[in-house]
């Protein structure tokens, strides 16, 4: 479920349904820019939904960081404790990519970046001249790309991209001072300290987002990716130079992180992270894996709510204290 304001004013919200295997269905769309958009208005639109499918159907709810769609996901789970609570988490990568761009530091080199990437798209000539240098040198991912702000994959796309042609860029110029008219380009690419470190630094930021956001727009996508997603970030961020002007980006970016990651750091998360046949829980420390526990714990006394479950055990001999210490038991062996 989310909602977002058309620009003709309307207030539109949206419903999809992941499926099992992977595909997404467009639920509906409604209109509610006549309506007051209450924790219990939008709870009752999404358990209308779940009554008309079948409750027993689903097994999780997922929305943004809002108030009132959390407080909505809150009063769905409590009707029906077997649907687990779960906010998205690609917001969250959202959030710390606004975070990180907004500050002076990324700002700058985005923005000379910007300069450069534009000269030479619409210079025929420059463009003309990268392009042979970029033959020339057997450079392979293309030519310079372009920044868009609604699309945040193209802001390390970018950045990579002057990384990568940095001597075709240096040499194009030095070759070619008479052609390339743009004394702000010659000036960020020859007399810029630092510029191409910086790009390097901030590309580095960039690109576990770029990895995620791509992951995640995955119809095989798990919480389990979404939970590594955000280690790699962070694990990016703590690799940054600490040193020179750097240090207050430095700080901003892990004061940014650790507040979006406590937003997030939900145990299902973690559980589905720690069960996932390709990550086996790794880097998972003793306070985690006792989450871990307990939420295996708690979910399984969810679905023991569910007849068909209870029917099962009840036909295997299984009492439901049983069941619930073999499943931890399981998870121990995994731990080990």
């Amino acid at each position: 479920m989310d909602g977002w304001t058309s620009p003709s004013g309307k207030s539109l919200w949206n419903f999809v349904i992941h499926l099992g295997n992977g595909q997404d269905i467009l639920w509906k769309i409604s209109d509610f820019s006549s309506e007051s958009h209450t924790a219990e208005f939008l709870a009752r639109q999404v358990q209308s939904i779940l009554e008309d499918i079948g409750i027993q159907k689903f097994v999780g709810i997922v929305t943004d960081a809002g108030s009132n769609v959390h407080s909505a996901r809150n009063l769905i789970t409590g009707r029906f404790p077997h649907i687990l609570n779960i906010r998205c988490i690609a917001h969250s990568l959202n959030l710390i990519t606004k975070d990180l761009i907004k500050h002076t530091f990324s700002k700058r080199i985005i923005q000379w970046c910007t300069v450069i990437v534009t000269y030479f798209k619409k210079s025929h000539r420059p463009k003309e001249l990268l392009e042979l240098k970029i033959k020339e040198k057997q450079i392979g991912g293309g030519g310079l790309k372009t920044y868009l702000d609604t699309r945040w994959t193209t802001v390390y796309e970018m950045l990579d991209s002057i990384c990568r042609l940095e001597i075709c860029l240096k040499e194009v110029i030095g070759e070619n001072s008479n052609i390339i008219t743009s004394e702000a380009v010659k000036t960020i690419i020859n007399q810029k300290r630092g510029f191409f470190n910086d790009v390097y630094d901030l590309a580095n930021i960039m690109k576990p987002i770029r990895d995620a956001i791509l992951s995640l727009e995955s119809n095989k996508s798990t919480l389990a990716d979404c939970y590594f997603s955000l280690a790699c970030l962070g694990q990016s961020i703590n690799k940054i130079p600490d040193e020179n002007e750097n240090v207050r980006f430095h700080q901003h970016a892990i004061k940014s992180f650790n507040e979006r990651f406590k937003m997030y750091d939900f145990d299902e998360y973690l559980l589905a992270y720690y069960i996932h046949p390709s990550y086996k829980g790794f880097g998972v420390k003793m306070s985690q894996y006792q989450r871990v526990q307990s939420t295996a714990a708690r979910i399984w006394q969810q679905m023991l709510k569910d007849p068909n479950i209870a029917t099962y055990l009840k036909k295997h001999d299984h009492s439901k204290k049983k069941s619930a210490e073999i499943l931890l038991a399981q998870i121990g062996e995994f731990h080990l």
